[in-house]
C-alpha cells in the first residue's frame, strides 16, 4: 500500500510541476518569418522565427517534413533546420510542418538548383512588369521584361537594345489592381506546356530577343530554365533554343504596372464635355472569367460595338463582379444592375473601374470609338463612377450607362442589341485557346 502511495504522490508532484497554467496547445503559435524560403544551392543552416503568446510549452512544438534534404530539425527560441547540398540542376521544394497542439503552419522551402556553366552573365538595367490576374490559367500572371537599356515600343525602339521576355504565374494575386503591385517572391520552374500553373513561367510567351542598331530584330524562345525571385533581386537561369545558357540577374524595386514606372498618373479620360448615346441595333458579346482575380466573385466581362458589320462605331466594355451562387457560365447570369466597386477587395453586383494597363490598354470599363476592328487614341475614356444596368427586353439585351468618366464628364446612355457571343474564359473551366477574347476588344 505504501508503493502504491508513493507512486501516487509522485505522479501527482509531476503533474504540479509541469503544470504552468495552461494546458497543451492552449497557446497561439505565430510564424513571425517568411513561411515561403528560398535556399541556394550549396544548401547550409535556416532558422524559423516565432512567438508562442499565452503559453511556455515550447517543448511542445513540433517540426517535421518528408524531405531527406532537411535534416536537424530543433525546437528551441527560434526552429533551426540544415539543407543539403542540391548538386543537380534542378530545384527542389518540400514543405516543413510545424505543429502545436491543434495549430499547424506550412513552411514552403524551395532550393535552387545546381547552376551549370553560362555562356552569358546579362545584368539586366531595367525592370517592366505587369500584372493580369488569371488570364486562362490557375495562377495570377505577371508578365516580366529585364533590359540592358529600356523595352521597344512605339516611342522608343532602344536600337541596339536586349530584353529577356519571362512570363511568370505566382499562386499570390493582387484582386484588379494594376499599379504598385510588388512581384510575388517565389522560385518559378519553366513549364513546356504554358499550362499557367502558381509556380513557373510558360514557354509560350517567354524568350530572348535582340534589337541591332539599325532595328532588325532576333529573337530566340527560352526552352529551359528557373527564375528566382527574392528581396528586390531576380536571377534566372534559362537555356535559349540554340543551346546556350544565359544567367541573367537584377536588383532593384520590383514593382509592377507601366503607368507607376512611366510616372503617368490620372484623370486618363479624354472627354472634354459630357456624353449621351442611343445605339438601337449593335452587337454584345459576354465572357465567362470564373474567379479571375481570386477575390471570390465571379467576373463577367461584356463588351458592345455600335456596328459590328465593320467593327466601328461607339465602343463599351465593362466588368462585373457578381457572386458565384448565380450559376458560374450560365446564360443570363450577368443581367442586373450595378455600382462602381470602391474597394481592391471587390464588392458583390459592382463594375470595375476603368484604369490603363501597361500605360496604355484600356481594361475594365471604357467608353471608346473604334473604326475597322481598332480603338482610336483620340477619343474616349474609364468610367470611373455611377451604375450600369443589363437587362433582356423581347430577346434583345439593354445596358443602360448612367455614369461618370475620371475627369466628372457624365457617361450616359442606352445601348440595344443581340447577345451575339457567349463565351468561357474562366481558368476553372476547360478552355481552348481559341475562346481567348482579345484584352480590349
Amino acid at each position: 500500500m505504501k508503493r502504491v502511495f508513493v507512486a501516487l504522490l509522485l505522479t501527482l508532484v509531476f503533474a504540479v510541476a509541469c503544470d504552468n497554467g495552461s494546458s497543451v496547445g492552449d497557446g497561439l503559435l505565430t510564424i513571425t518569418s517568411k513561411t515561403q524560403i528560398i535556399c541556394e544551392s550549396e544548401g547550409g543552416v535556416g532558422q524559423i522565427e516565432y512567438t508562442l503568446e499565452g503559453a511556455t510549452d515550447v517543448q511542445n512544438i513540433k517540426a517535421v517534413t518528408e524531405a531527406e534534404w532537411i535534416e536537424n530539425i530543433e525546437v528551441g527560441a527560434t526552429i533551426s533546420y540544415n539543407v543539403l547540398e542540391n548538386s543537380s540542376e534542378e530545384p527542389r521544394t518540400a514543405k516543413l510542418v510545424v505543429s502545436y497542439g491543434k495549430q499547424t503552419v506550412d513552411i514552403t522551402i524551395y532550393q535552387k538548383g545546381y547552376v551549370p556553366a553560362y555562356q552569358l552573365h546579362f545584368e539586366a538595367g531595367t525592370f517592366n512588369a505587369s500584372y493580369y490576374g488569371k488570364v486562362g490559367s490557375t495562377g495570377f500572371n505577371f508578365p516580366v521584361v529585364l533590359s540592358d537599356i529600356g523595352v521597344p515600343s512605339p516611342v522608343n525602339q532602344f536600337y541596339g537594345s536586349k530584353q529577356y521576355y519571362l512570363d511568370l504565374y505566382s499562386d499570390v494575386g493582387y484582386g484588379f489592381r494594376t499599379d504598385v503591385v510588388p512581384l510575388p517572391d517565389g522560385v518559378y520552374t519553366y513549364d513546356h506546356q504554358s499550362k499557367g500553373l502558381p509556380g513557373t513561367f510558360a514557354s509560350k510567351f517567354s524568350s530572348y530577343v535582340e534589337v541591332s542598331e539599325s532595328g532588325n530584330i532576333i529573337e530566340y524562345r527560352i526552352i529551359d530554365g528557373t527564375v528566382t525571385v527574392e528581396n528586390g533581386s531576380i536571377e534566372a537561369l534559362v537555356c535559349l533554343e540554340n543551346g546556350d545558357w544565359h544567367y541573367i540577374t537584377y536588383e532593384g524595386e520590383l514593382v509592377t504596372g507601366y503607368e507607376y514606372q512611366a510616372n503617368i498618373t490620372p484623370p486618363y479620360s479624354l472627354f472634354n464635355e459630357d456624353y449621351d448615346f442611343n445605339i438601337t441595333n449593335g452587337y454584345i458579346r459576354c465572357y465567362y472569367r470564373g474567379d479571375f482575380y481570386g477575390l471570390g466573385y465571379d467576373v463577367w466581362y461584356i463588351s458592345m460595338i455600335e456596328s459590328k458589320s465593320n467593327f466601328s462605331g461607339l465602343y463599351l466594355m465593362f466588368e462585373i463582379l457578381v457572386d458565384k451562387s448565380r450559376g458560374g457560365y450560365k446564360e443570363n447570369a450577368y443581367l442586373g444592375e450595378y455600382k462602381v466597386c470602391k474597394s481592391f477587395d471587390g464588392e458583390l453586383d459592382s463594375f470595375i473601374p476603368g484604369r490603363l494597363r501597361d500605360a496604355s490598354i484600356p481594361v475594365n470599363t471604357w467608353a471608346m470609338r473604334c473604326k475597322d476592328g481598332m480603338t482610336l487614341g483620340d477619343w474616349g475614356g474609364p468610367i470611373a463612377d455611377g451604375v450600369i444596368s443589363f437587362t433582356e427586353e423581347d430577346g434583345d439585351y439593354v445596358v443602360t450607362f448612367d455614369c461618370k468618366d475620371d475627369a466628372g464628364h457624365a457617361v450616359k446612355g442606352t445601348f440595344k442589341g443581340i447577345l451575339g457571343e457567349h463565351m468561357n474564359q474562366s481558368p476553372e473551366l476547360d478552355v481552348d485557346d481559341d475562346d481567348i477574347a482579345p484584352a480590349n476588344l
